[in-house]
């Protein structure tokens, strides 16, 4: 269904079609779809031109068979809540089959959602994300959500002011295949552009990244590249993120990618990635506060930091950081918490304790500290950090929220952020 309208409208409910309330806004409180503790079932939703008042989706089933289950086109102001949406689209095929799809426009929110696109595509691009923004200024807030079994979970194009948030992201999925090695593999979130027009002012903070090959807990395996990539992209926060796992020979769990720049990397935890937890390739970068902790089995060139640039890097500033990283399969296997090309220039390292050349268990200081990692420095719920309510989802394992399957009723809605 197509929505393409300048007056105020509020979506509250939608089964096989879209049902509105052309002319009239819900100040204070939105109404929940929902009832007896579901999700009302729709059909794909396609929003296009909204205006400032804006529309709120809100307790809602989303599926497509064909096509993206949401995109919004040169809207403002349009929130997607407490919803569930996938499947989407077709399976090993190249159609436009995300989860989200968000081009232009400003204002956007996806709170405490659901997102499992499930289907594969057949070769790598955006046509199978869970959430791609391309061509955005922004404001995008992306919290709360749940987020898994997608090409790429999240995906950020030539956009600014994007805020991700407390989300859950699980499994990518990546695609069948790819000319380019590098991006067969998927991502859990990337911010990525044109050289020309670079992303500006992206936050990545509080979301626990998952990549797992268990499949008697999941659905589908974690194939996963870079778990949190940033290249040309000026102005970069990602703090406080917990990563576990990782599946690409060349991939870390945090990566300031091709010309990045201005970016702060400061909190995060990053387990088991299989080979690098925190790359560092170009720009200004400033890193502190982290925990990496990678053990083998991992890659032949694991590194717990590295700073492998071969474009202007620097300057680059460590500090309090903690890092091991065990190479290849083998209990004798070098470790290396640190390793720079000496491409980076004014780099400062202050106190920070990595792990080179060492054994486990004997005199690994950092090792010491961050093993075994599910212990010392426990995952956080599911998700993290919701908007408001939890995310209705098989993972979900948060208790300090209430659920977002409430029975009919209106929720005052938080003060405006």
């Amino acid at each position: 269904m197509h929505i393409s309208r300048r007056s105020p409208i509020t979506v509250f409910s939608i089964s096989r079609y879209l049902l509105l309330i052309a002319g009239m806004v819900l100040f204070g409180y939105e109404v929940q779809a929902q009832t007896s503790g579901s999700l009302t079932p729709s059909g794909p939703i396609f929003i296009n031109g909204a205006g400032r008042t804006g529309i709120i989706i809100s307790g809602l089933k989303i599926t497509s068979r064909r096509g993206d289950c949401v995109k919004i086109l040169n809207s403002l102001n349009v929130t997607i809540q407490n919803s569930e949406i996938g499947p989407c689209g077709t399976n090993e095929s190249s159609r436009p089959s995300r989860g989200i799809y968000v081009s232009g426009g400003s204002h956007i929110r996806v709170f405490d959602n659901y997102i499992h696109v499930e289907t594969m595509a057949s070769i790598c691009g955006d046509s199978h994300d869970g959430i791609f923004i391309t061509n955005s200024t922004g404001p995008v807030t992306i919290q709360g959500n749940v987020i898994a079994y997608n090409e790429r979970n999240i995906r950020a194009w030539n956009s600014s002011n994007i805020s991700v948030v407390g989300n859950f992201l699980l499994n990518p999925r990546g695609a069948a295949k790819c000319a380019n090695q590098d991006n067969l593999y998927g991502h859990s979130f990337q911010a990525w552009s044109d050289d020309a027009t670079p992303n500006s002012n992206v936050t990545f903070s509080n979301n626990y990244l998952l990549n797992s090959h268990d499949t008697t807990k999941y659905l589908y395996a974690s194939k996963v590249s870079d778990s949190i990539n940033f290249g040309v992209t000026k102005g970069i926060t990602a703090q406080n993120n917990y990563v576990v796992g990782g599946d690409y020979v060349n991939g870390c769990g945090l990566i300031a990618d091709h010309k990045a720049d201005n970016a702060l990397f400061t909190g995060n935890i990053l387990s088991d990635t299989f080979n690098c937890g925190i790359g560092i390739s170009s720009g200004s970068v400033t890193a502190s506060n982290n925990k990496v902790l990678v053990t083998i089995p991992s890659s032949p060139a694991a590194a717990g930091i590295t700073l492998n640039s071969s474009i202007s890097c620097g300057p680059v500033n460590l500090s309090n950081n903690l890092a091991f990283a065990q190479q290849g399969t083998a209990a004798s296997g070098w470790v290396q918490g640190y390793w720079s090309n000496g491409n980076c220039t004014g780099v400062t390292l202050t106190s920070n304790t990595f792990d080179v050349g060492c054994t486990p268990g004997v005199n690994c200081a950092a090792y010491a500290q961050l093993y075994p990692m599910s212990l010392t420095n426990p995952p956080p719920l599911i998700p993290p950090q919701p908007y408001r309510c939890v995310a209705a989802s098989p993972y979900s394992s948060q208790t300090n929220y209430p659920s977002c399957l409430v029975t009919g009723k209106r929720i005052p809605r938080p003060a405006s952020h």
